[in-house]
């Protein structure tokens, strides 16, 4: 409740408008209601123009029992049947008291009606208030029922002020102040909000609009209600695939490069999916398991299994030994082993160095035939050049014998076994030569003095 006190003040003394705490009169020689007073100025002469209108010698309007139509109707105190204070009738234009105490200089007016000026100082101008005065001095201002007065604003029962929400007047439990009131609507001045409330005197947002256009290359939000998609270019983001690295936005689209999927595997097939990033399925490939001595190695489940073969290690070479080191593969040991130069012309080869060296014997090369020049050739081995040397084919009976084709050919004169003996048969045989055997033929022994001459011997001896 505000208790406005206001004193008015003329020529420096408070007067009362009809009761109170200031100086109260009956005038003289008048009747006058019983119980009401009329006040004046103490200050003031009778018939001074400067105080409030001299009432002696004036008859009371309305309280004469003389019948004037002017007479009230209202009983004896004042009041009319419904309690309402209604000053008595009055003669127009003639001093009254309209039994008001907030009021001076009431007058009649041209209805008979006594009205008076209110005290100003009592009127706060506030429209839910009661203002009253019990004098001249002391005001009061009464919050209506129904009513709270807030920060000097009037708030009707169940109503709130714009800077206090979610406030309202509940009047039976107080009327200077507002009290929560949850059950009131409220905006809590946020345009993407809806569905404001209050909660314990405040007012709680609501939920916002979903402004989520699902791509990562906008900044989404709400200003004043819209949604708002404003790019986002250069900055980093996520396209959503595990295939991509390095996602930048690019206008409206999120933008990586390939990743690369690889486990240096020759067992795997290396490929990348979107959902699950880098794959690596196994494959069954020919691949490496690292040993150098195996041949046929084949990928199982991912894994490089040995092959079933070993590597043939063979470098052809006599002089080394040949084998399979895992690390390194085929290795070849020189060996002191007895080879073959490949000369058919040396004798006694024998590995030095991983080298097969010739011998130090050379091969004999003798055909046993005179016809041939006999020598041997490298890389041939023996070689037999018929010649044309004279030679004996073994026939005495042949004379100029000749080696022609690697062979000994009879020579084309034969041998002459003529022995000029007329006594004997000239021959001759392969095998010893020249034969002669003594014939019976006549001959001249020559001596002029015989006759008949014979050779004395047989013919079978061989006469040589």
């Amino acid at each position: 409740m505000r208790r406005l006190v206001a004193v008015l003040v003329i020529c420096g003394a408070a007067w009362s408008c009809g009761g109170g705490g200031v100086a109260q009169r009956d005038i003289p020689g008048r009747d006058v209601q019983p119980g009401v007073d009329v006040a004046v100025d103490p200050g003031q002469e009778e018939g001074d123009p400067g105080g409030r209108p001299d009432l002696a010698g004036q008859d009371r309007p309305g309280t004469d029992q003389s019948g004037d139509p002017g007479a009230w109707d209202a009983g004896e105190d004042g009041a009319t049947d419904e309690g309402e204070v209604v000053p008595p009738p009055c003669r127009p234009d003639t001093a009254c008291d309209d039994g008001d105490p907030c009021t001076y200089g009431d007058v009649c007016d041209a209805e008979g009606v006594c009205r008076g000026t209110p005290v100003e100082a009592c009127d706060d101008g506030i429209e839910c208030t009661e203002d009253a005065c019990t004098d001249a001095e002391t005001c009061t201002h009464e919050v209506k029922a129904g009513w709270c007065l807030v920060e000097d604003q009037c708030v009707e029962e169940g109503q709130g002020i714009d800077t206090l929400p979610c406030h309202s007047c509940i009047s039976a439990l107080a009327q200077d102040r507002l009290l929560p009131d949850d059950s009131l609507a409220c905006d809590d001045g946020d345009g993407c909000t809806t569905g404001d409330h209050c909660a314990n005197g405040t007012c709680v947002p609501g939920l916002a609009p979903d402004c989520d256009d699902g791509n990562p290359c906008t900044a989404d939000s709400c200003q004043g209600g819209l949604c708002r998609h404003d790019p986002r270019d250069g900055e980093t983001c996520d396209d959503g695939s595990l295939c991509t690295e390095g996602d930048r936005c690019m206008g409206d689209f999120c933008v990586g490069g390939p990743v690369t999927c690889r486990d240096d595997n020759p067992c795997t097939d290396d490929r990348c999916d979107p959902d699950f990033g880098c794959l690596f399925d196994p494959n069954d490939d020919p691949c490496d398991d690292g040993n150098l001595c195996t041949v046929g190695d084949q990928c199982r489940q991912g894994v490089c299994v040995p092959g079933d073969q070993d590597l043939t290690c063979d470098d052809g070479n006599p002089c080394t030994d040949d084998g399979c080191v895992p690390s390194r593969g085929c290795v070849f040991v020189p060996n002191a082993a007895p080879c073959d130069d490949g000369d058919p012309c040396t004798l006694g080869d024998r590995c030095r160095a991983g080298n097969c060296t010739a011998g130090s014997a050379a091969l004999e090369c003798d055909d046993g035939n005179l016809c041939t020049d006999d020598a041997c050739q490298p890389g041939v081995g023996c070689v037999f050049v018929p010649n044309g040397d004279p030679c004996d084919d073994g026939n005495a009976c042949t004379v100029g014998d000749v080696c022609s084709l690697g062979a000994c050919q009879p020579g084309v004169t034969p041998l002459s076994c003529d022995d000029g003996d007329p006594c004997s048969d000239d021959f001759c045989l392969p095998e010893s030569g020249c034969g002669h055997a003594w014939n019976q033929a006549p001959c001249d022994d020559g001596n002029v003095c015989t006759g008949g001459d014979l050779h004395p011997i047989s013919l079978d001896t061989n006469l040589g």
